[in-house]
């Protein structure tokens, strides 16, 4: 049962590069005889590893069943209507570092306003020290950043207008609330993200300048704005199948279905 993105870098069992690209690897891994996936770019990535269909099956992501209940109602709501645009950012659990000192770096001399919500096992207090060491004790733009303390990353994506994230699953989860999402990529680590395949249709920044280039653009062209979200949205349905909350009752199903045939 999948949880989180699948990329070809979750194949590596032996750190041989080659269990990336040569599919005889896979029959000397060890592996489940069937696969629940999110969606379409999961299956992908199974089959080009060798896969059978037969053992492959998409129900959507069952951890968002009560997310995008919520979703589908947040993405009514109008967004960049304050005098200061809300930055959502999400870090990785192994980038921390280099996205806050991106973040940091592209925001100065505005007027943006950040929320960093720091991944379920770094701790705020690691935010909070990399702020510190960062930015003068002087520097006004500490009045604009905020970190999330409580609560979970979902309550934020309703109440902000652009989401910043690296290789997390929680890109693809914030178009499911209407927001524009701009990928941070590392010099120094391949893309692991879900929009590794859409790479020309995606807004990332691998520098401070490029990162703050996008925030600006998002922010004053709403036309541009509005047709971006709109090509997300296949990268929605790509990943997670359908943004409703069906997805626990299509596991139901499926157990029902698998467990007549095995008892046939």
């Amino acid at each position: 049962l999948q949880h989180g993105p699948i990329t070809q870098m979750k194949f590596l069992y032996n750190g041989d590069k080659r269990e990336l690209t040569n599919k005889e690897f896979y029959s000397s891994v060890p592996s489940p005889d069937f696969y629940v996936l999110d969606g379409k770019i999961s299956k992908t990535i199974l089959r080009n590893r060798g896969v059978d269909s037969k053992n492959i099956y998409i129900s959507g992501p069952l951890r968002l069943d009560d997310v995008f209940k919520i979703a589908n109602d947040s993405y009514k709501i109008e967004r960049f209507n304050t005098d200061n645009t809300r930055i959502l950012v999400a870090p990785g659990h192994n980038d921390t570092d280099f996205v806050v000192r991106l973040i940091l770096r592209s925001i100065k001399n505005s007027n943006y306003k950040v929320i960093i919500k720091s991944h379920p096992k770094i701790e705020p207090e690691v935010i909070e020290q990399l702020i510190i060491n960062n930015l003068d004790e002087e520097d006004l733009l500490k009045n604009n950043i905020s970190i999330v303390r409580d609560g979970d990353i979902y309550e934020n994506m309703q109440n902000c207008d652009i989401f910043v994230c690296s290789y997390s699953s929680t890109g693809v989860e914030a178009i499911a609330f209407g927001l524009p999402i701009i990928l941070l990529q590392s010099n120094r680590t391949p893309d692991m993200s879900l929009f590794y395949k859409y790479k020309n249709d995606i807004l990332s920044a691998r520098s401070s300048k490029i990162l703050r280039k996008h925030l600006d653009y998002l922010t004053t062209n709403e036309d541009f704005r509005n047709q971006y979200l709109n090509d997300l949205k296949k990268v929605l349905k790509d990943s997670f199948y359908q943004s409703n909350a069906t997805k626990s009752k299509k596991l139901e199903l499926l157990f029902s279905e698998l467990n007549r045939t095995l008892k046939v």
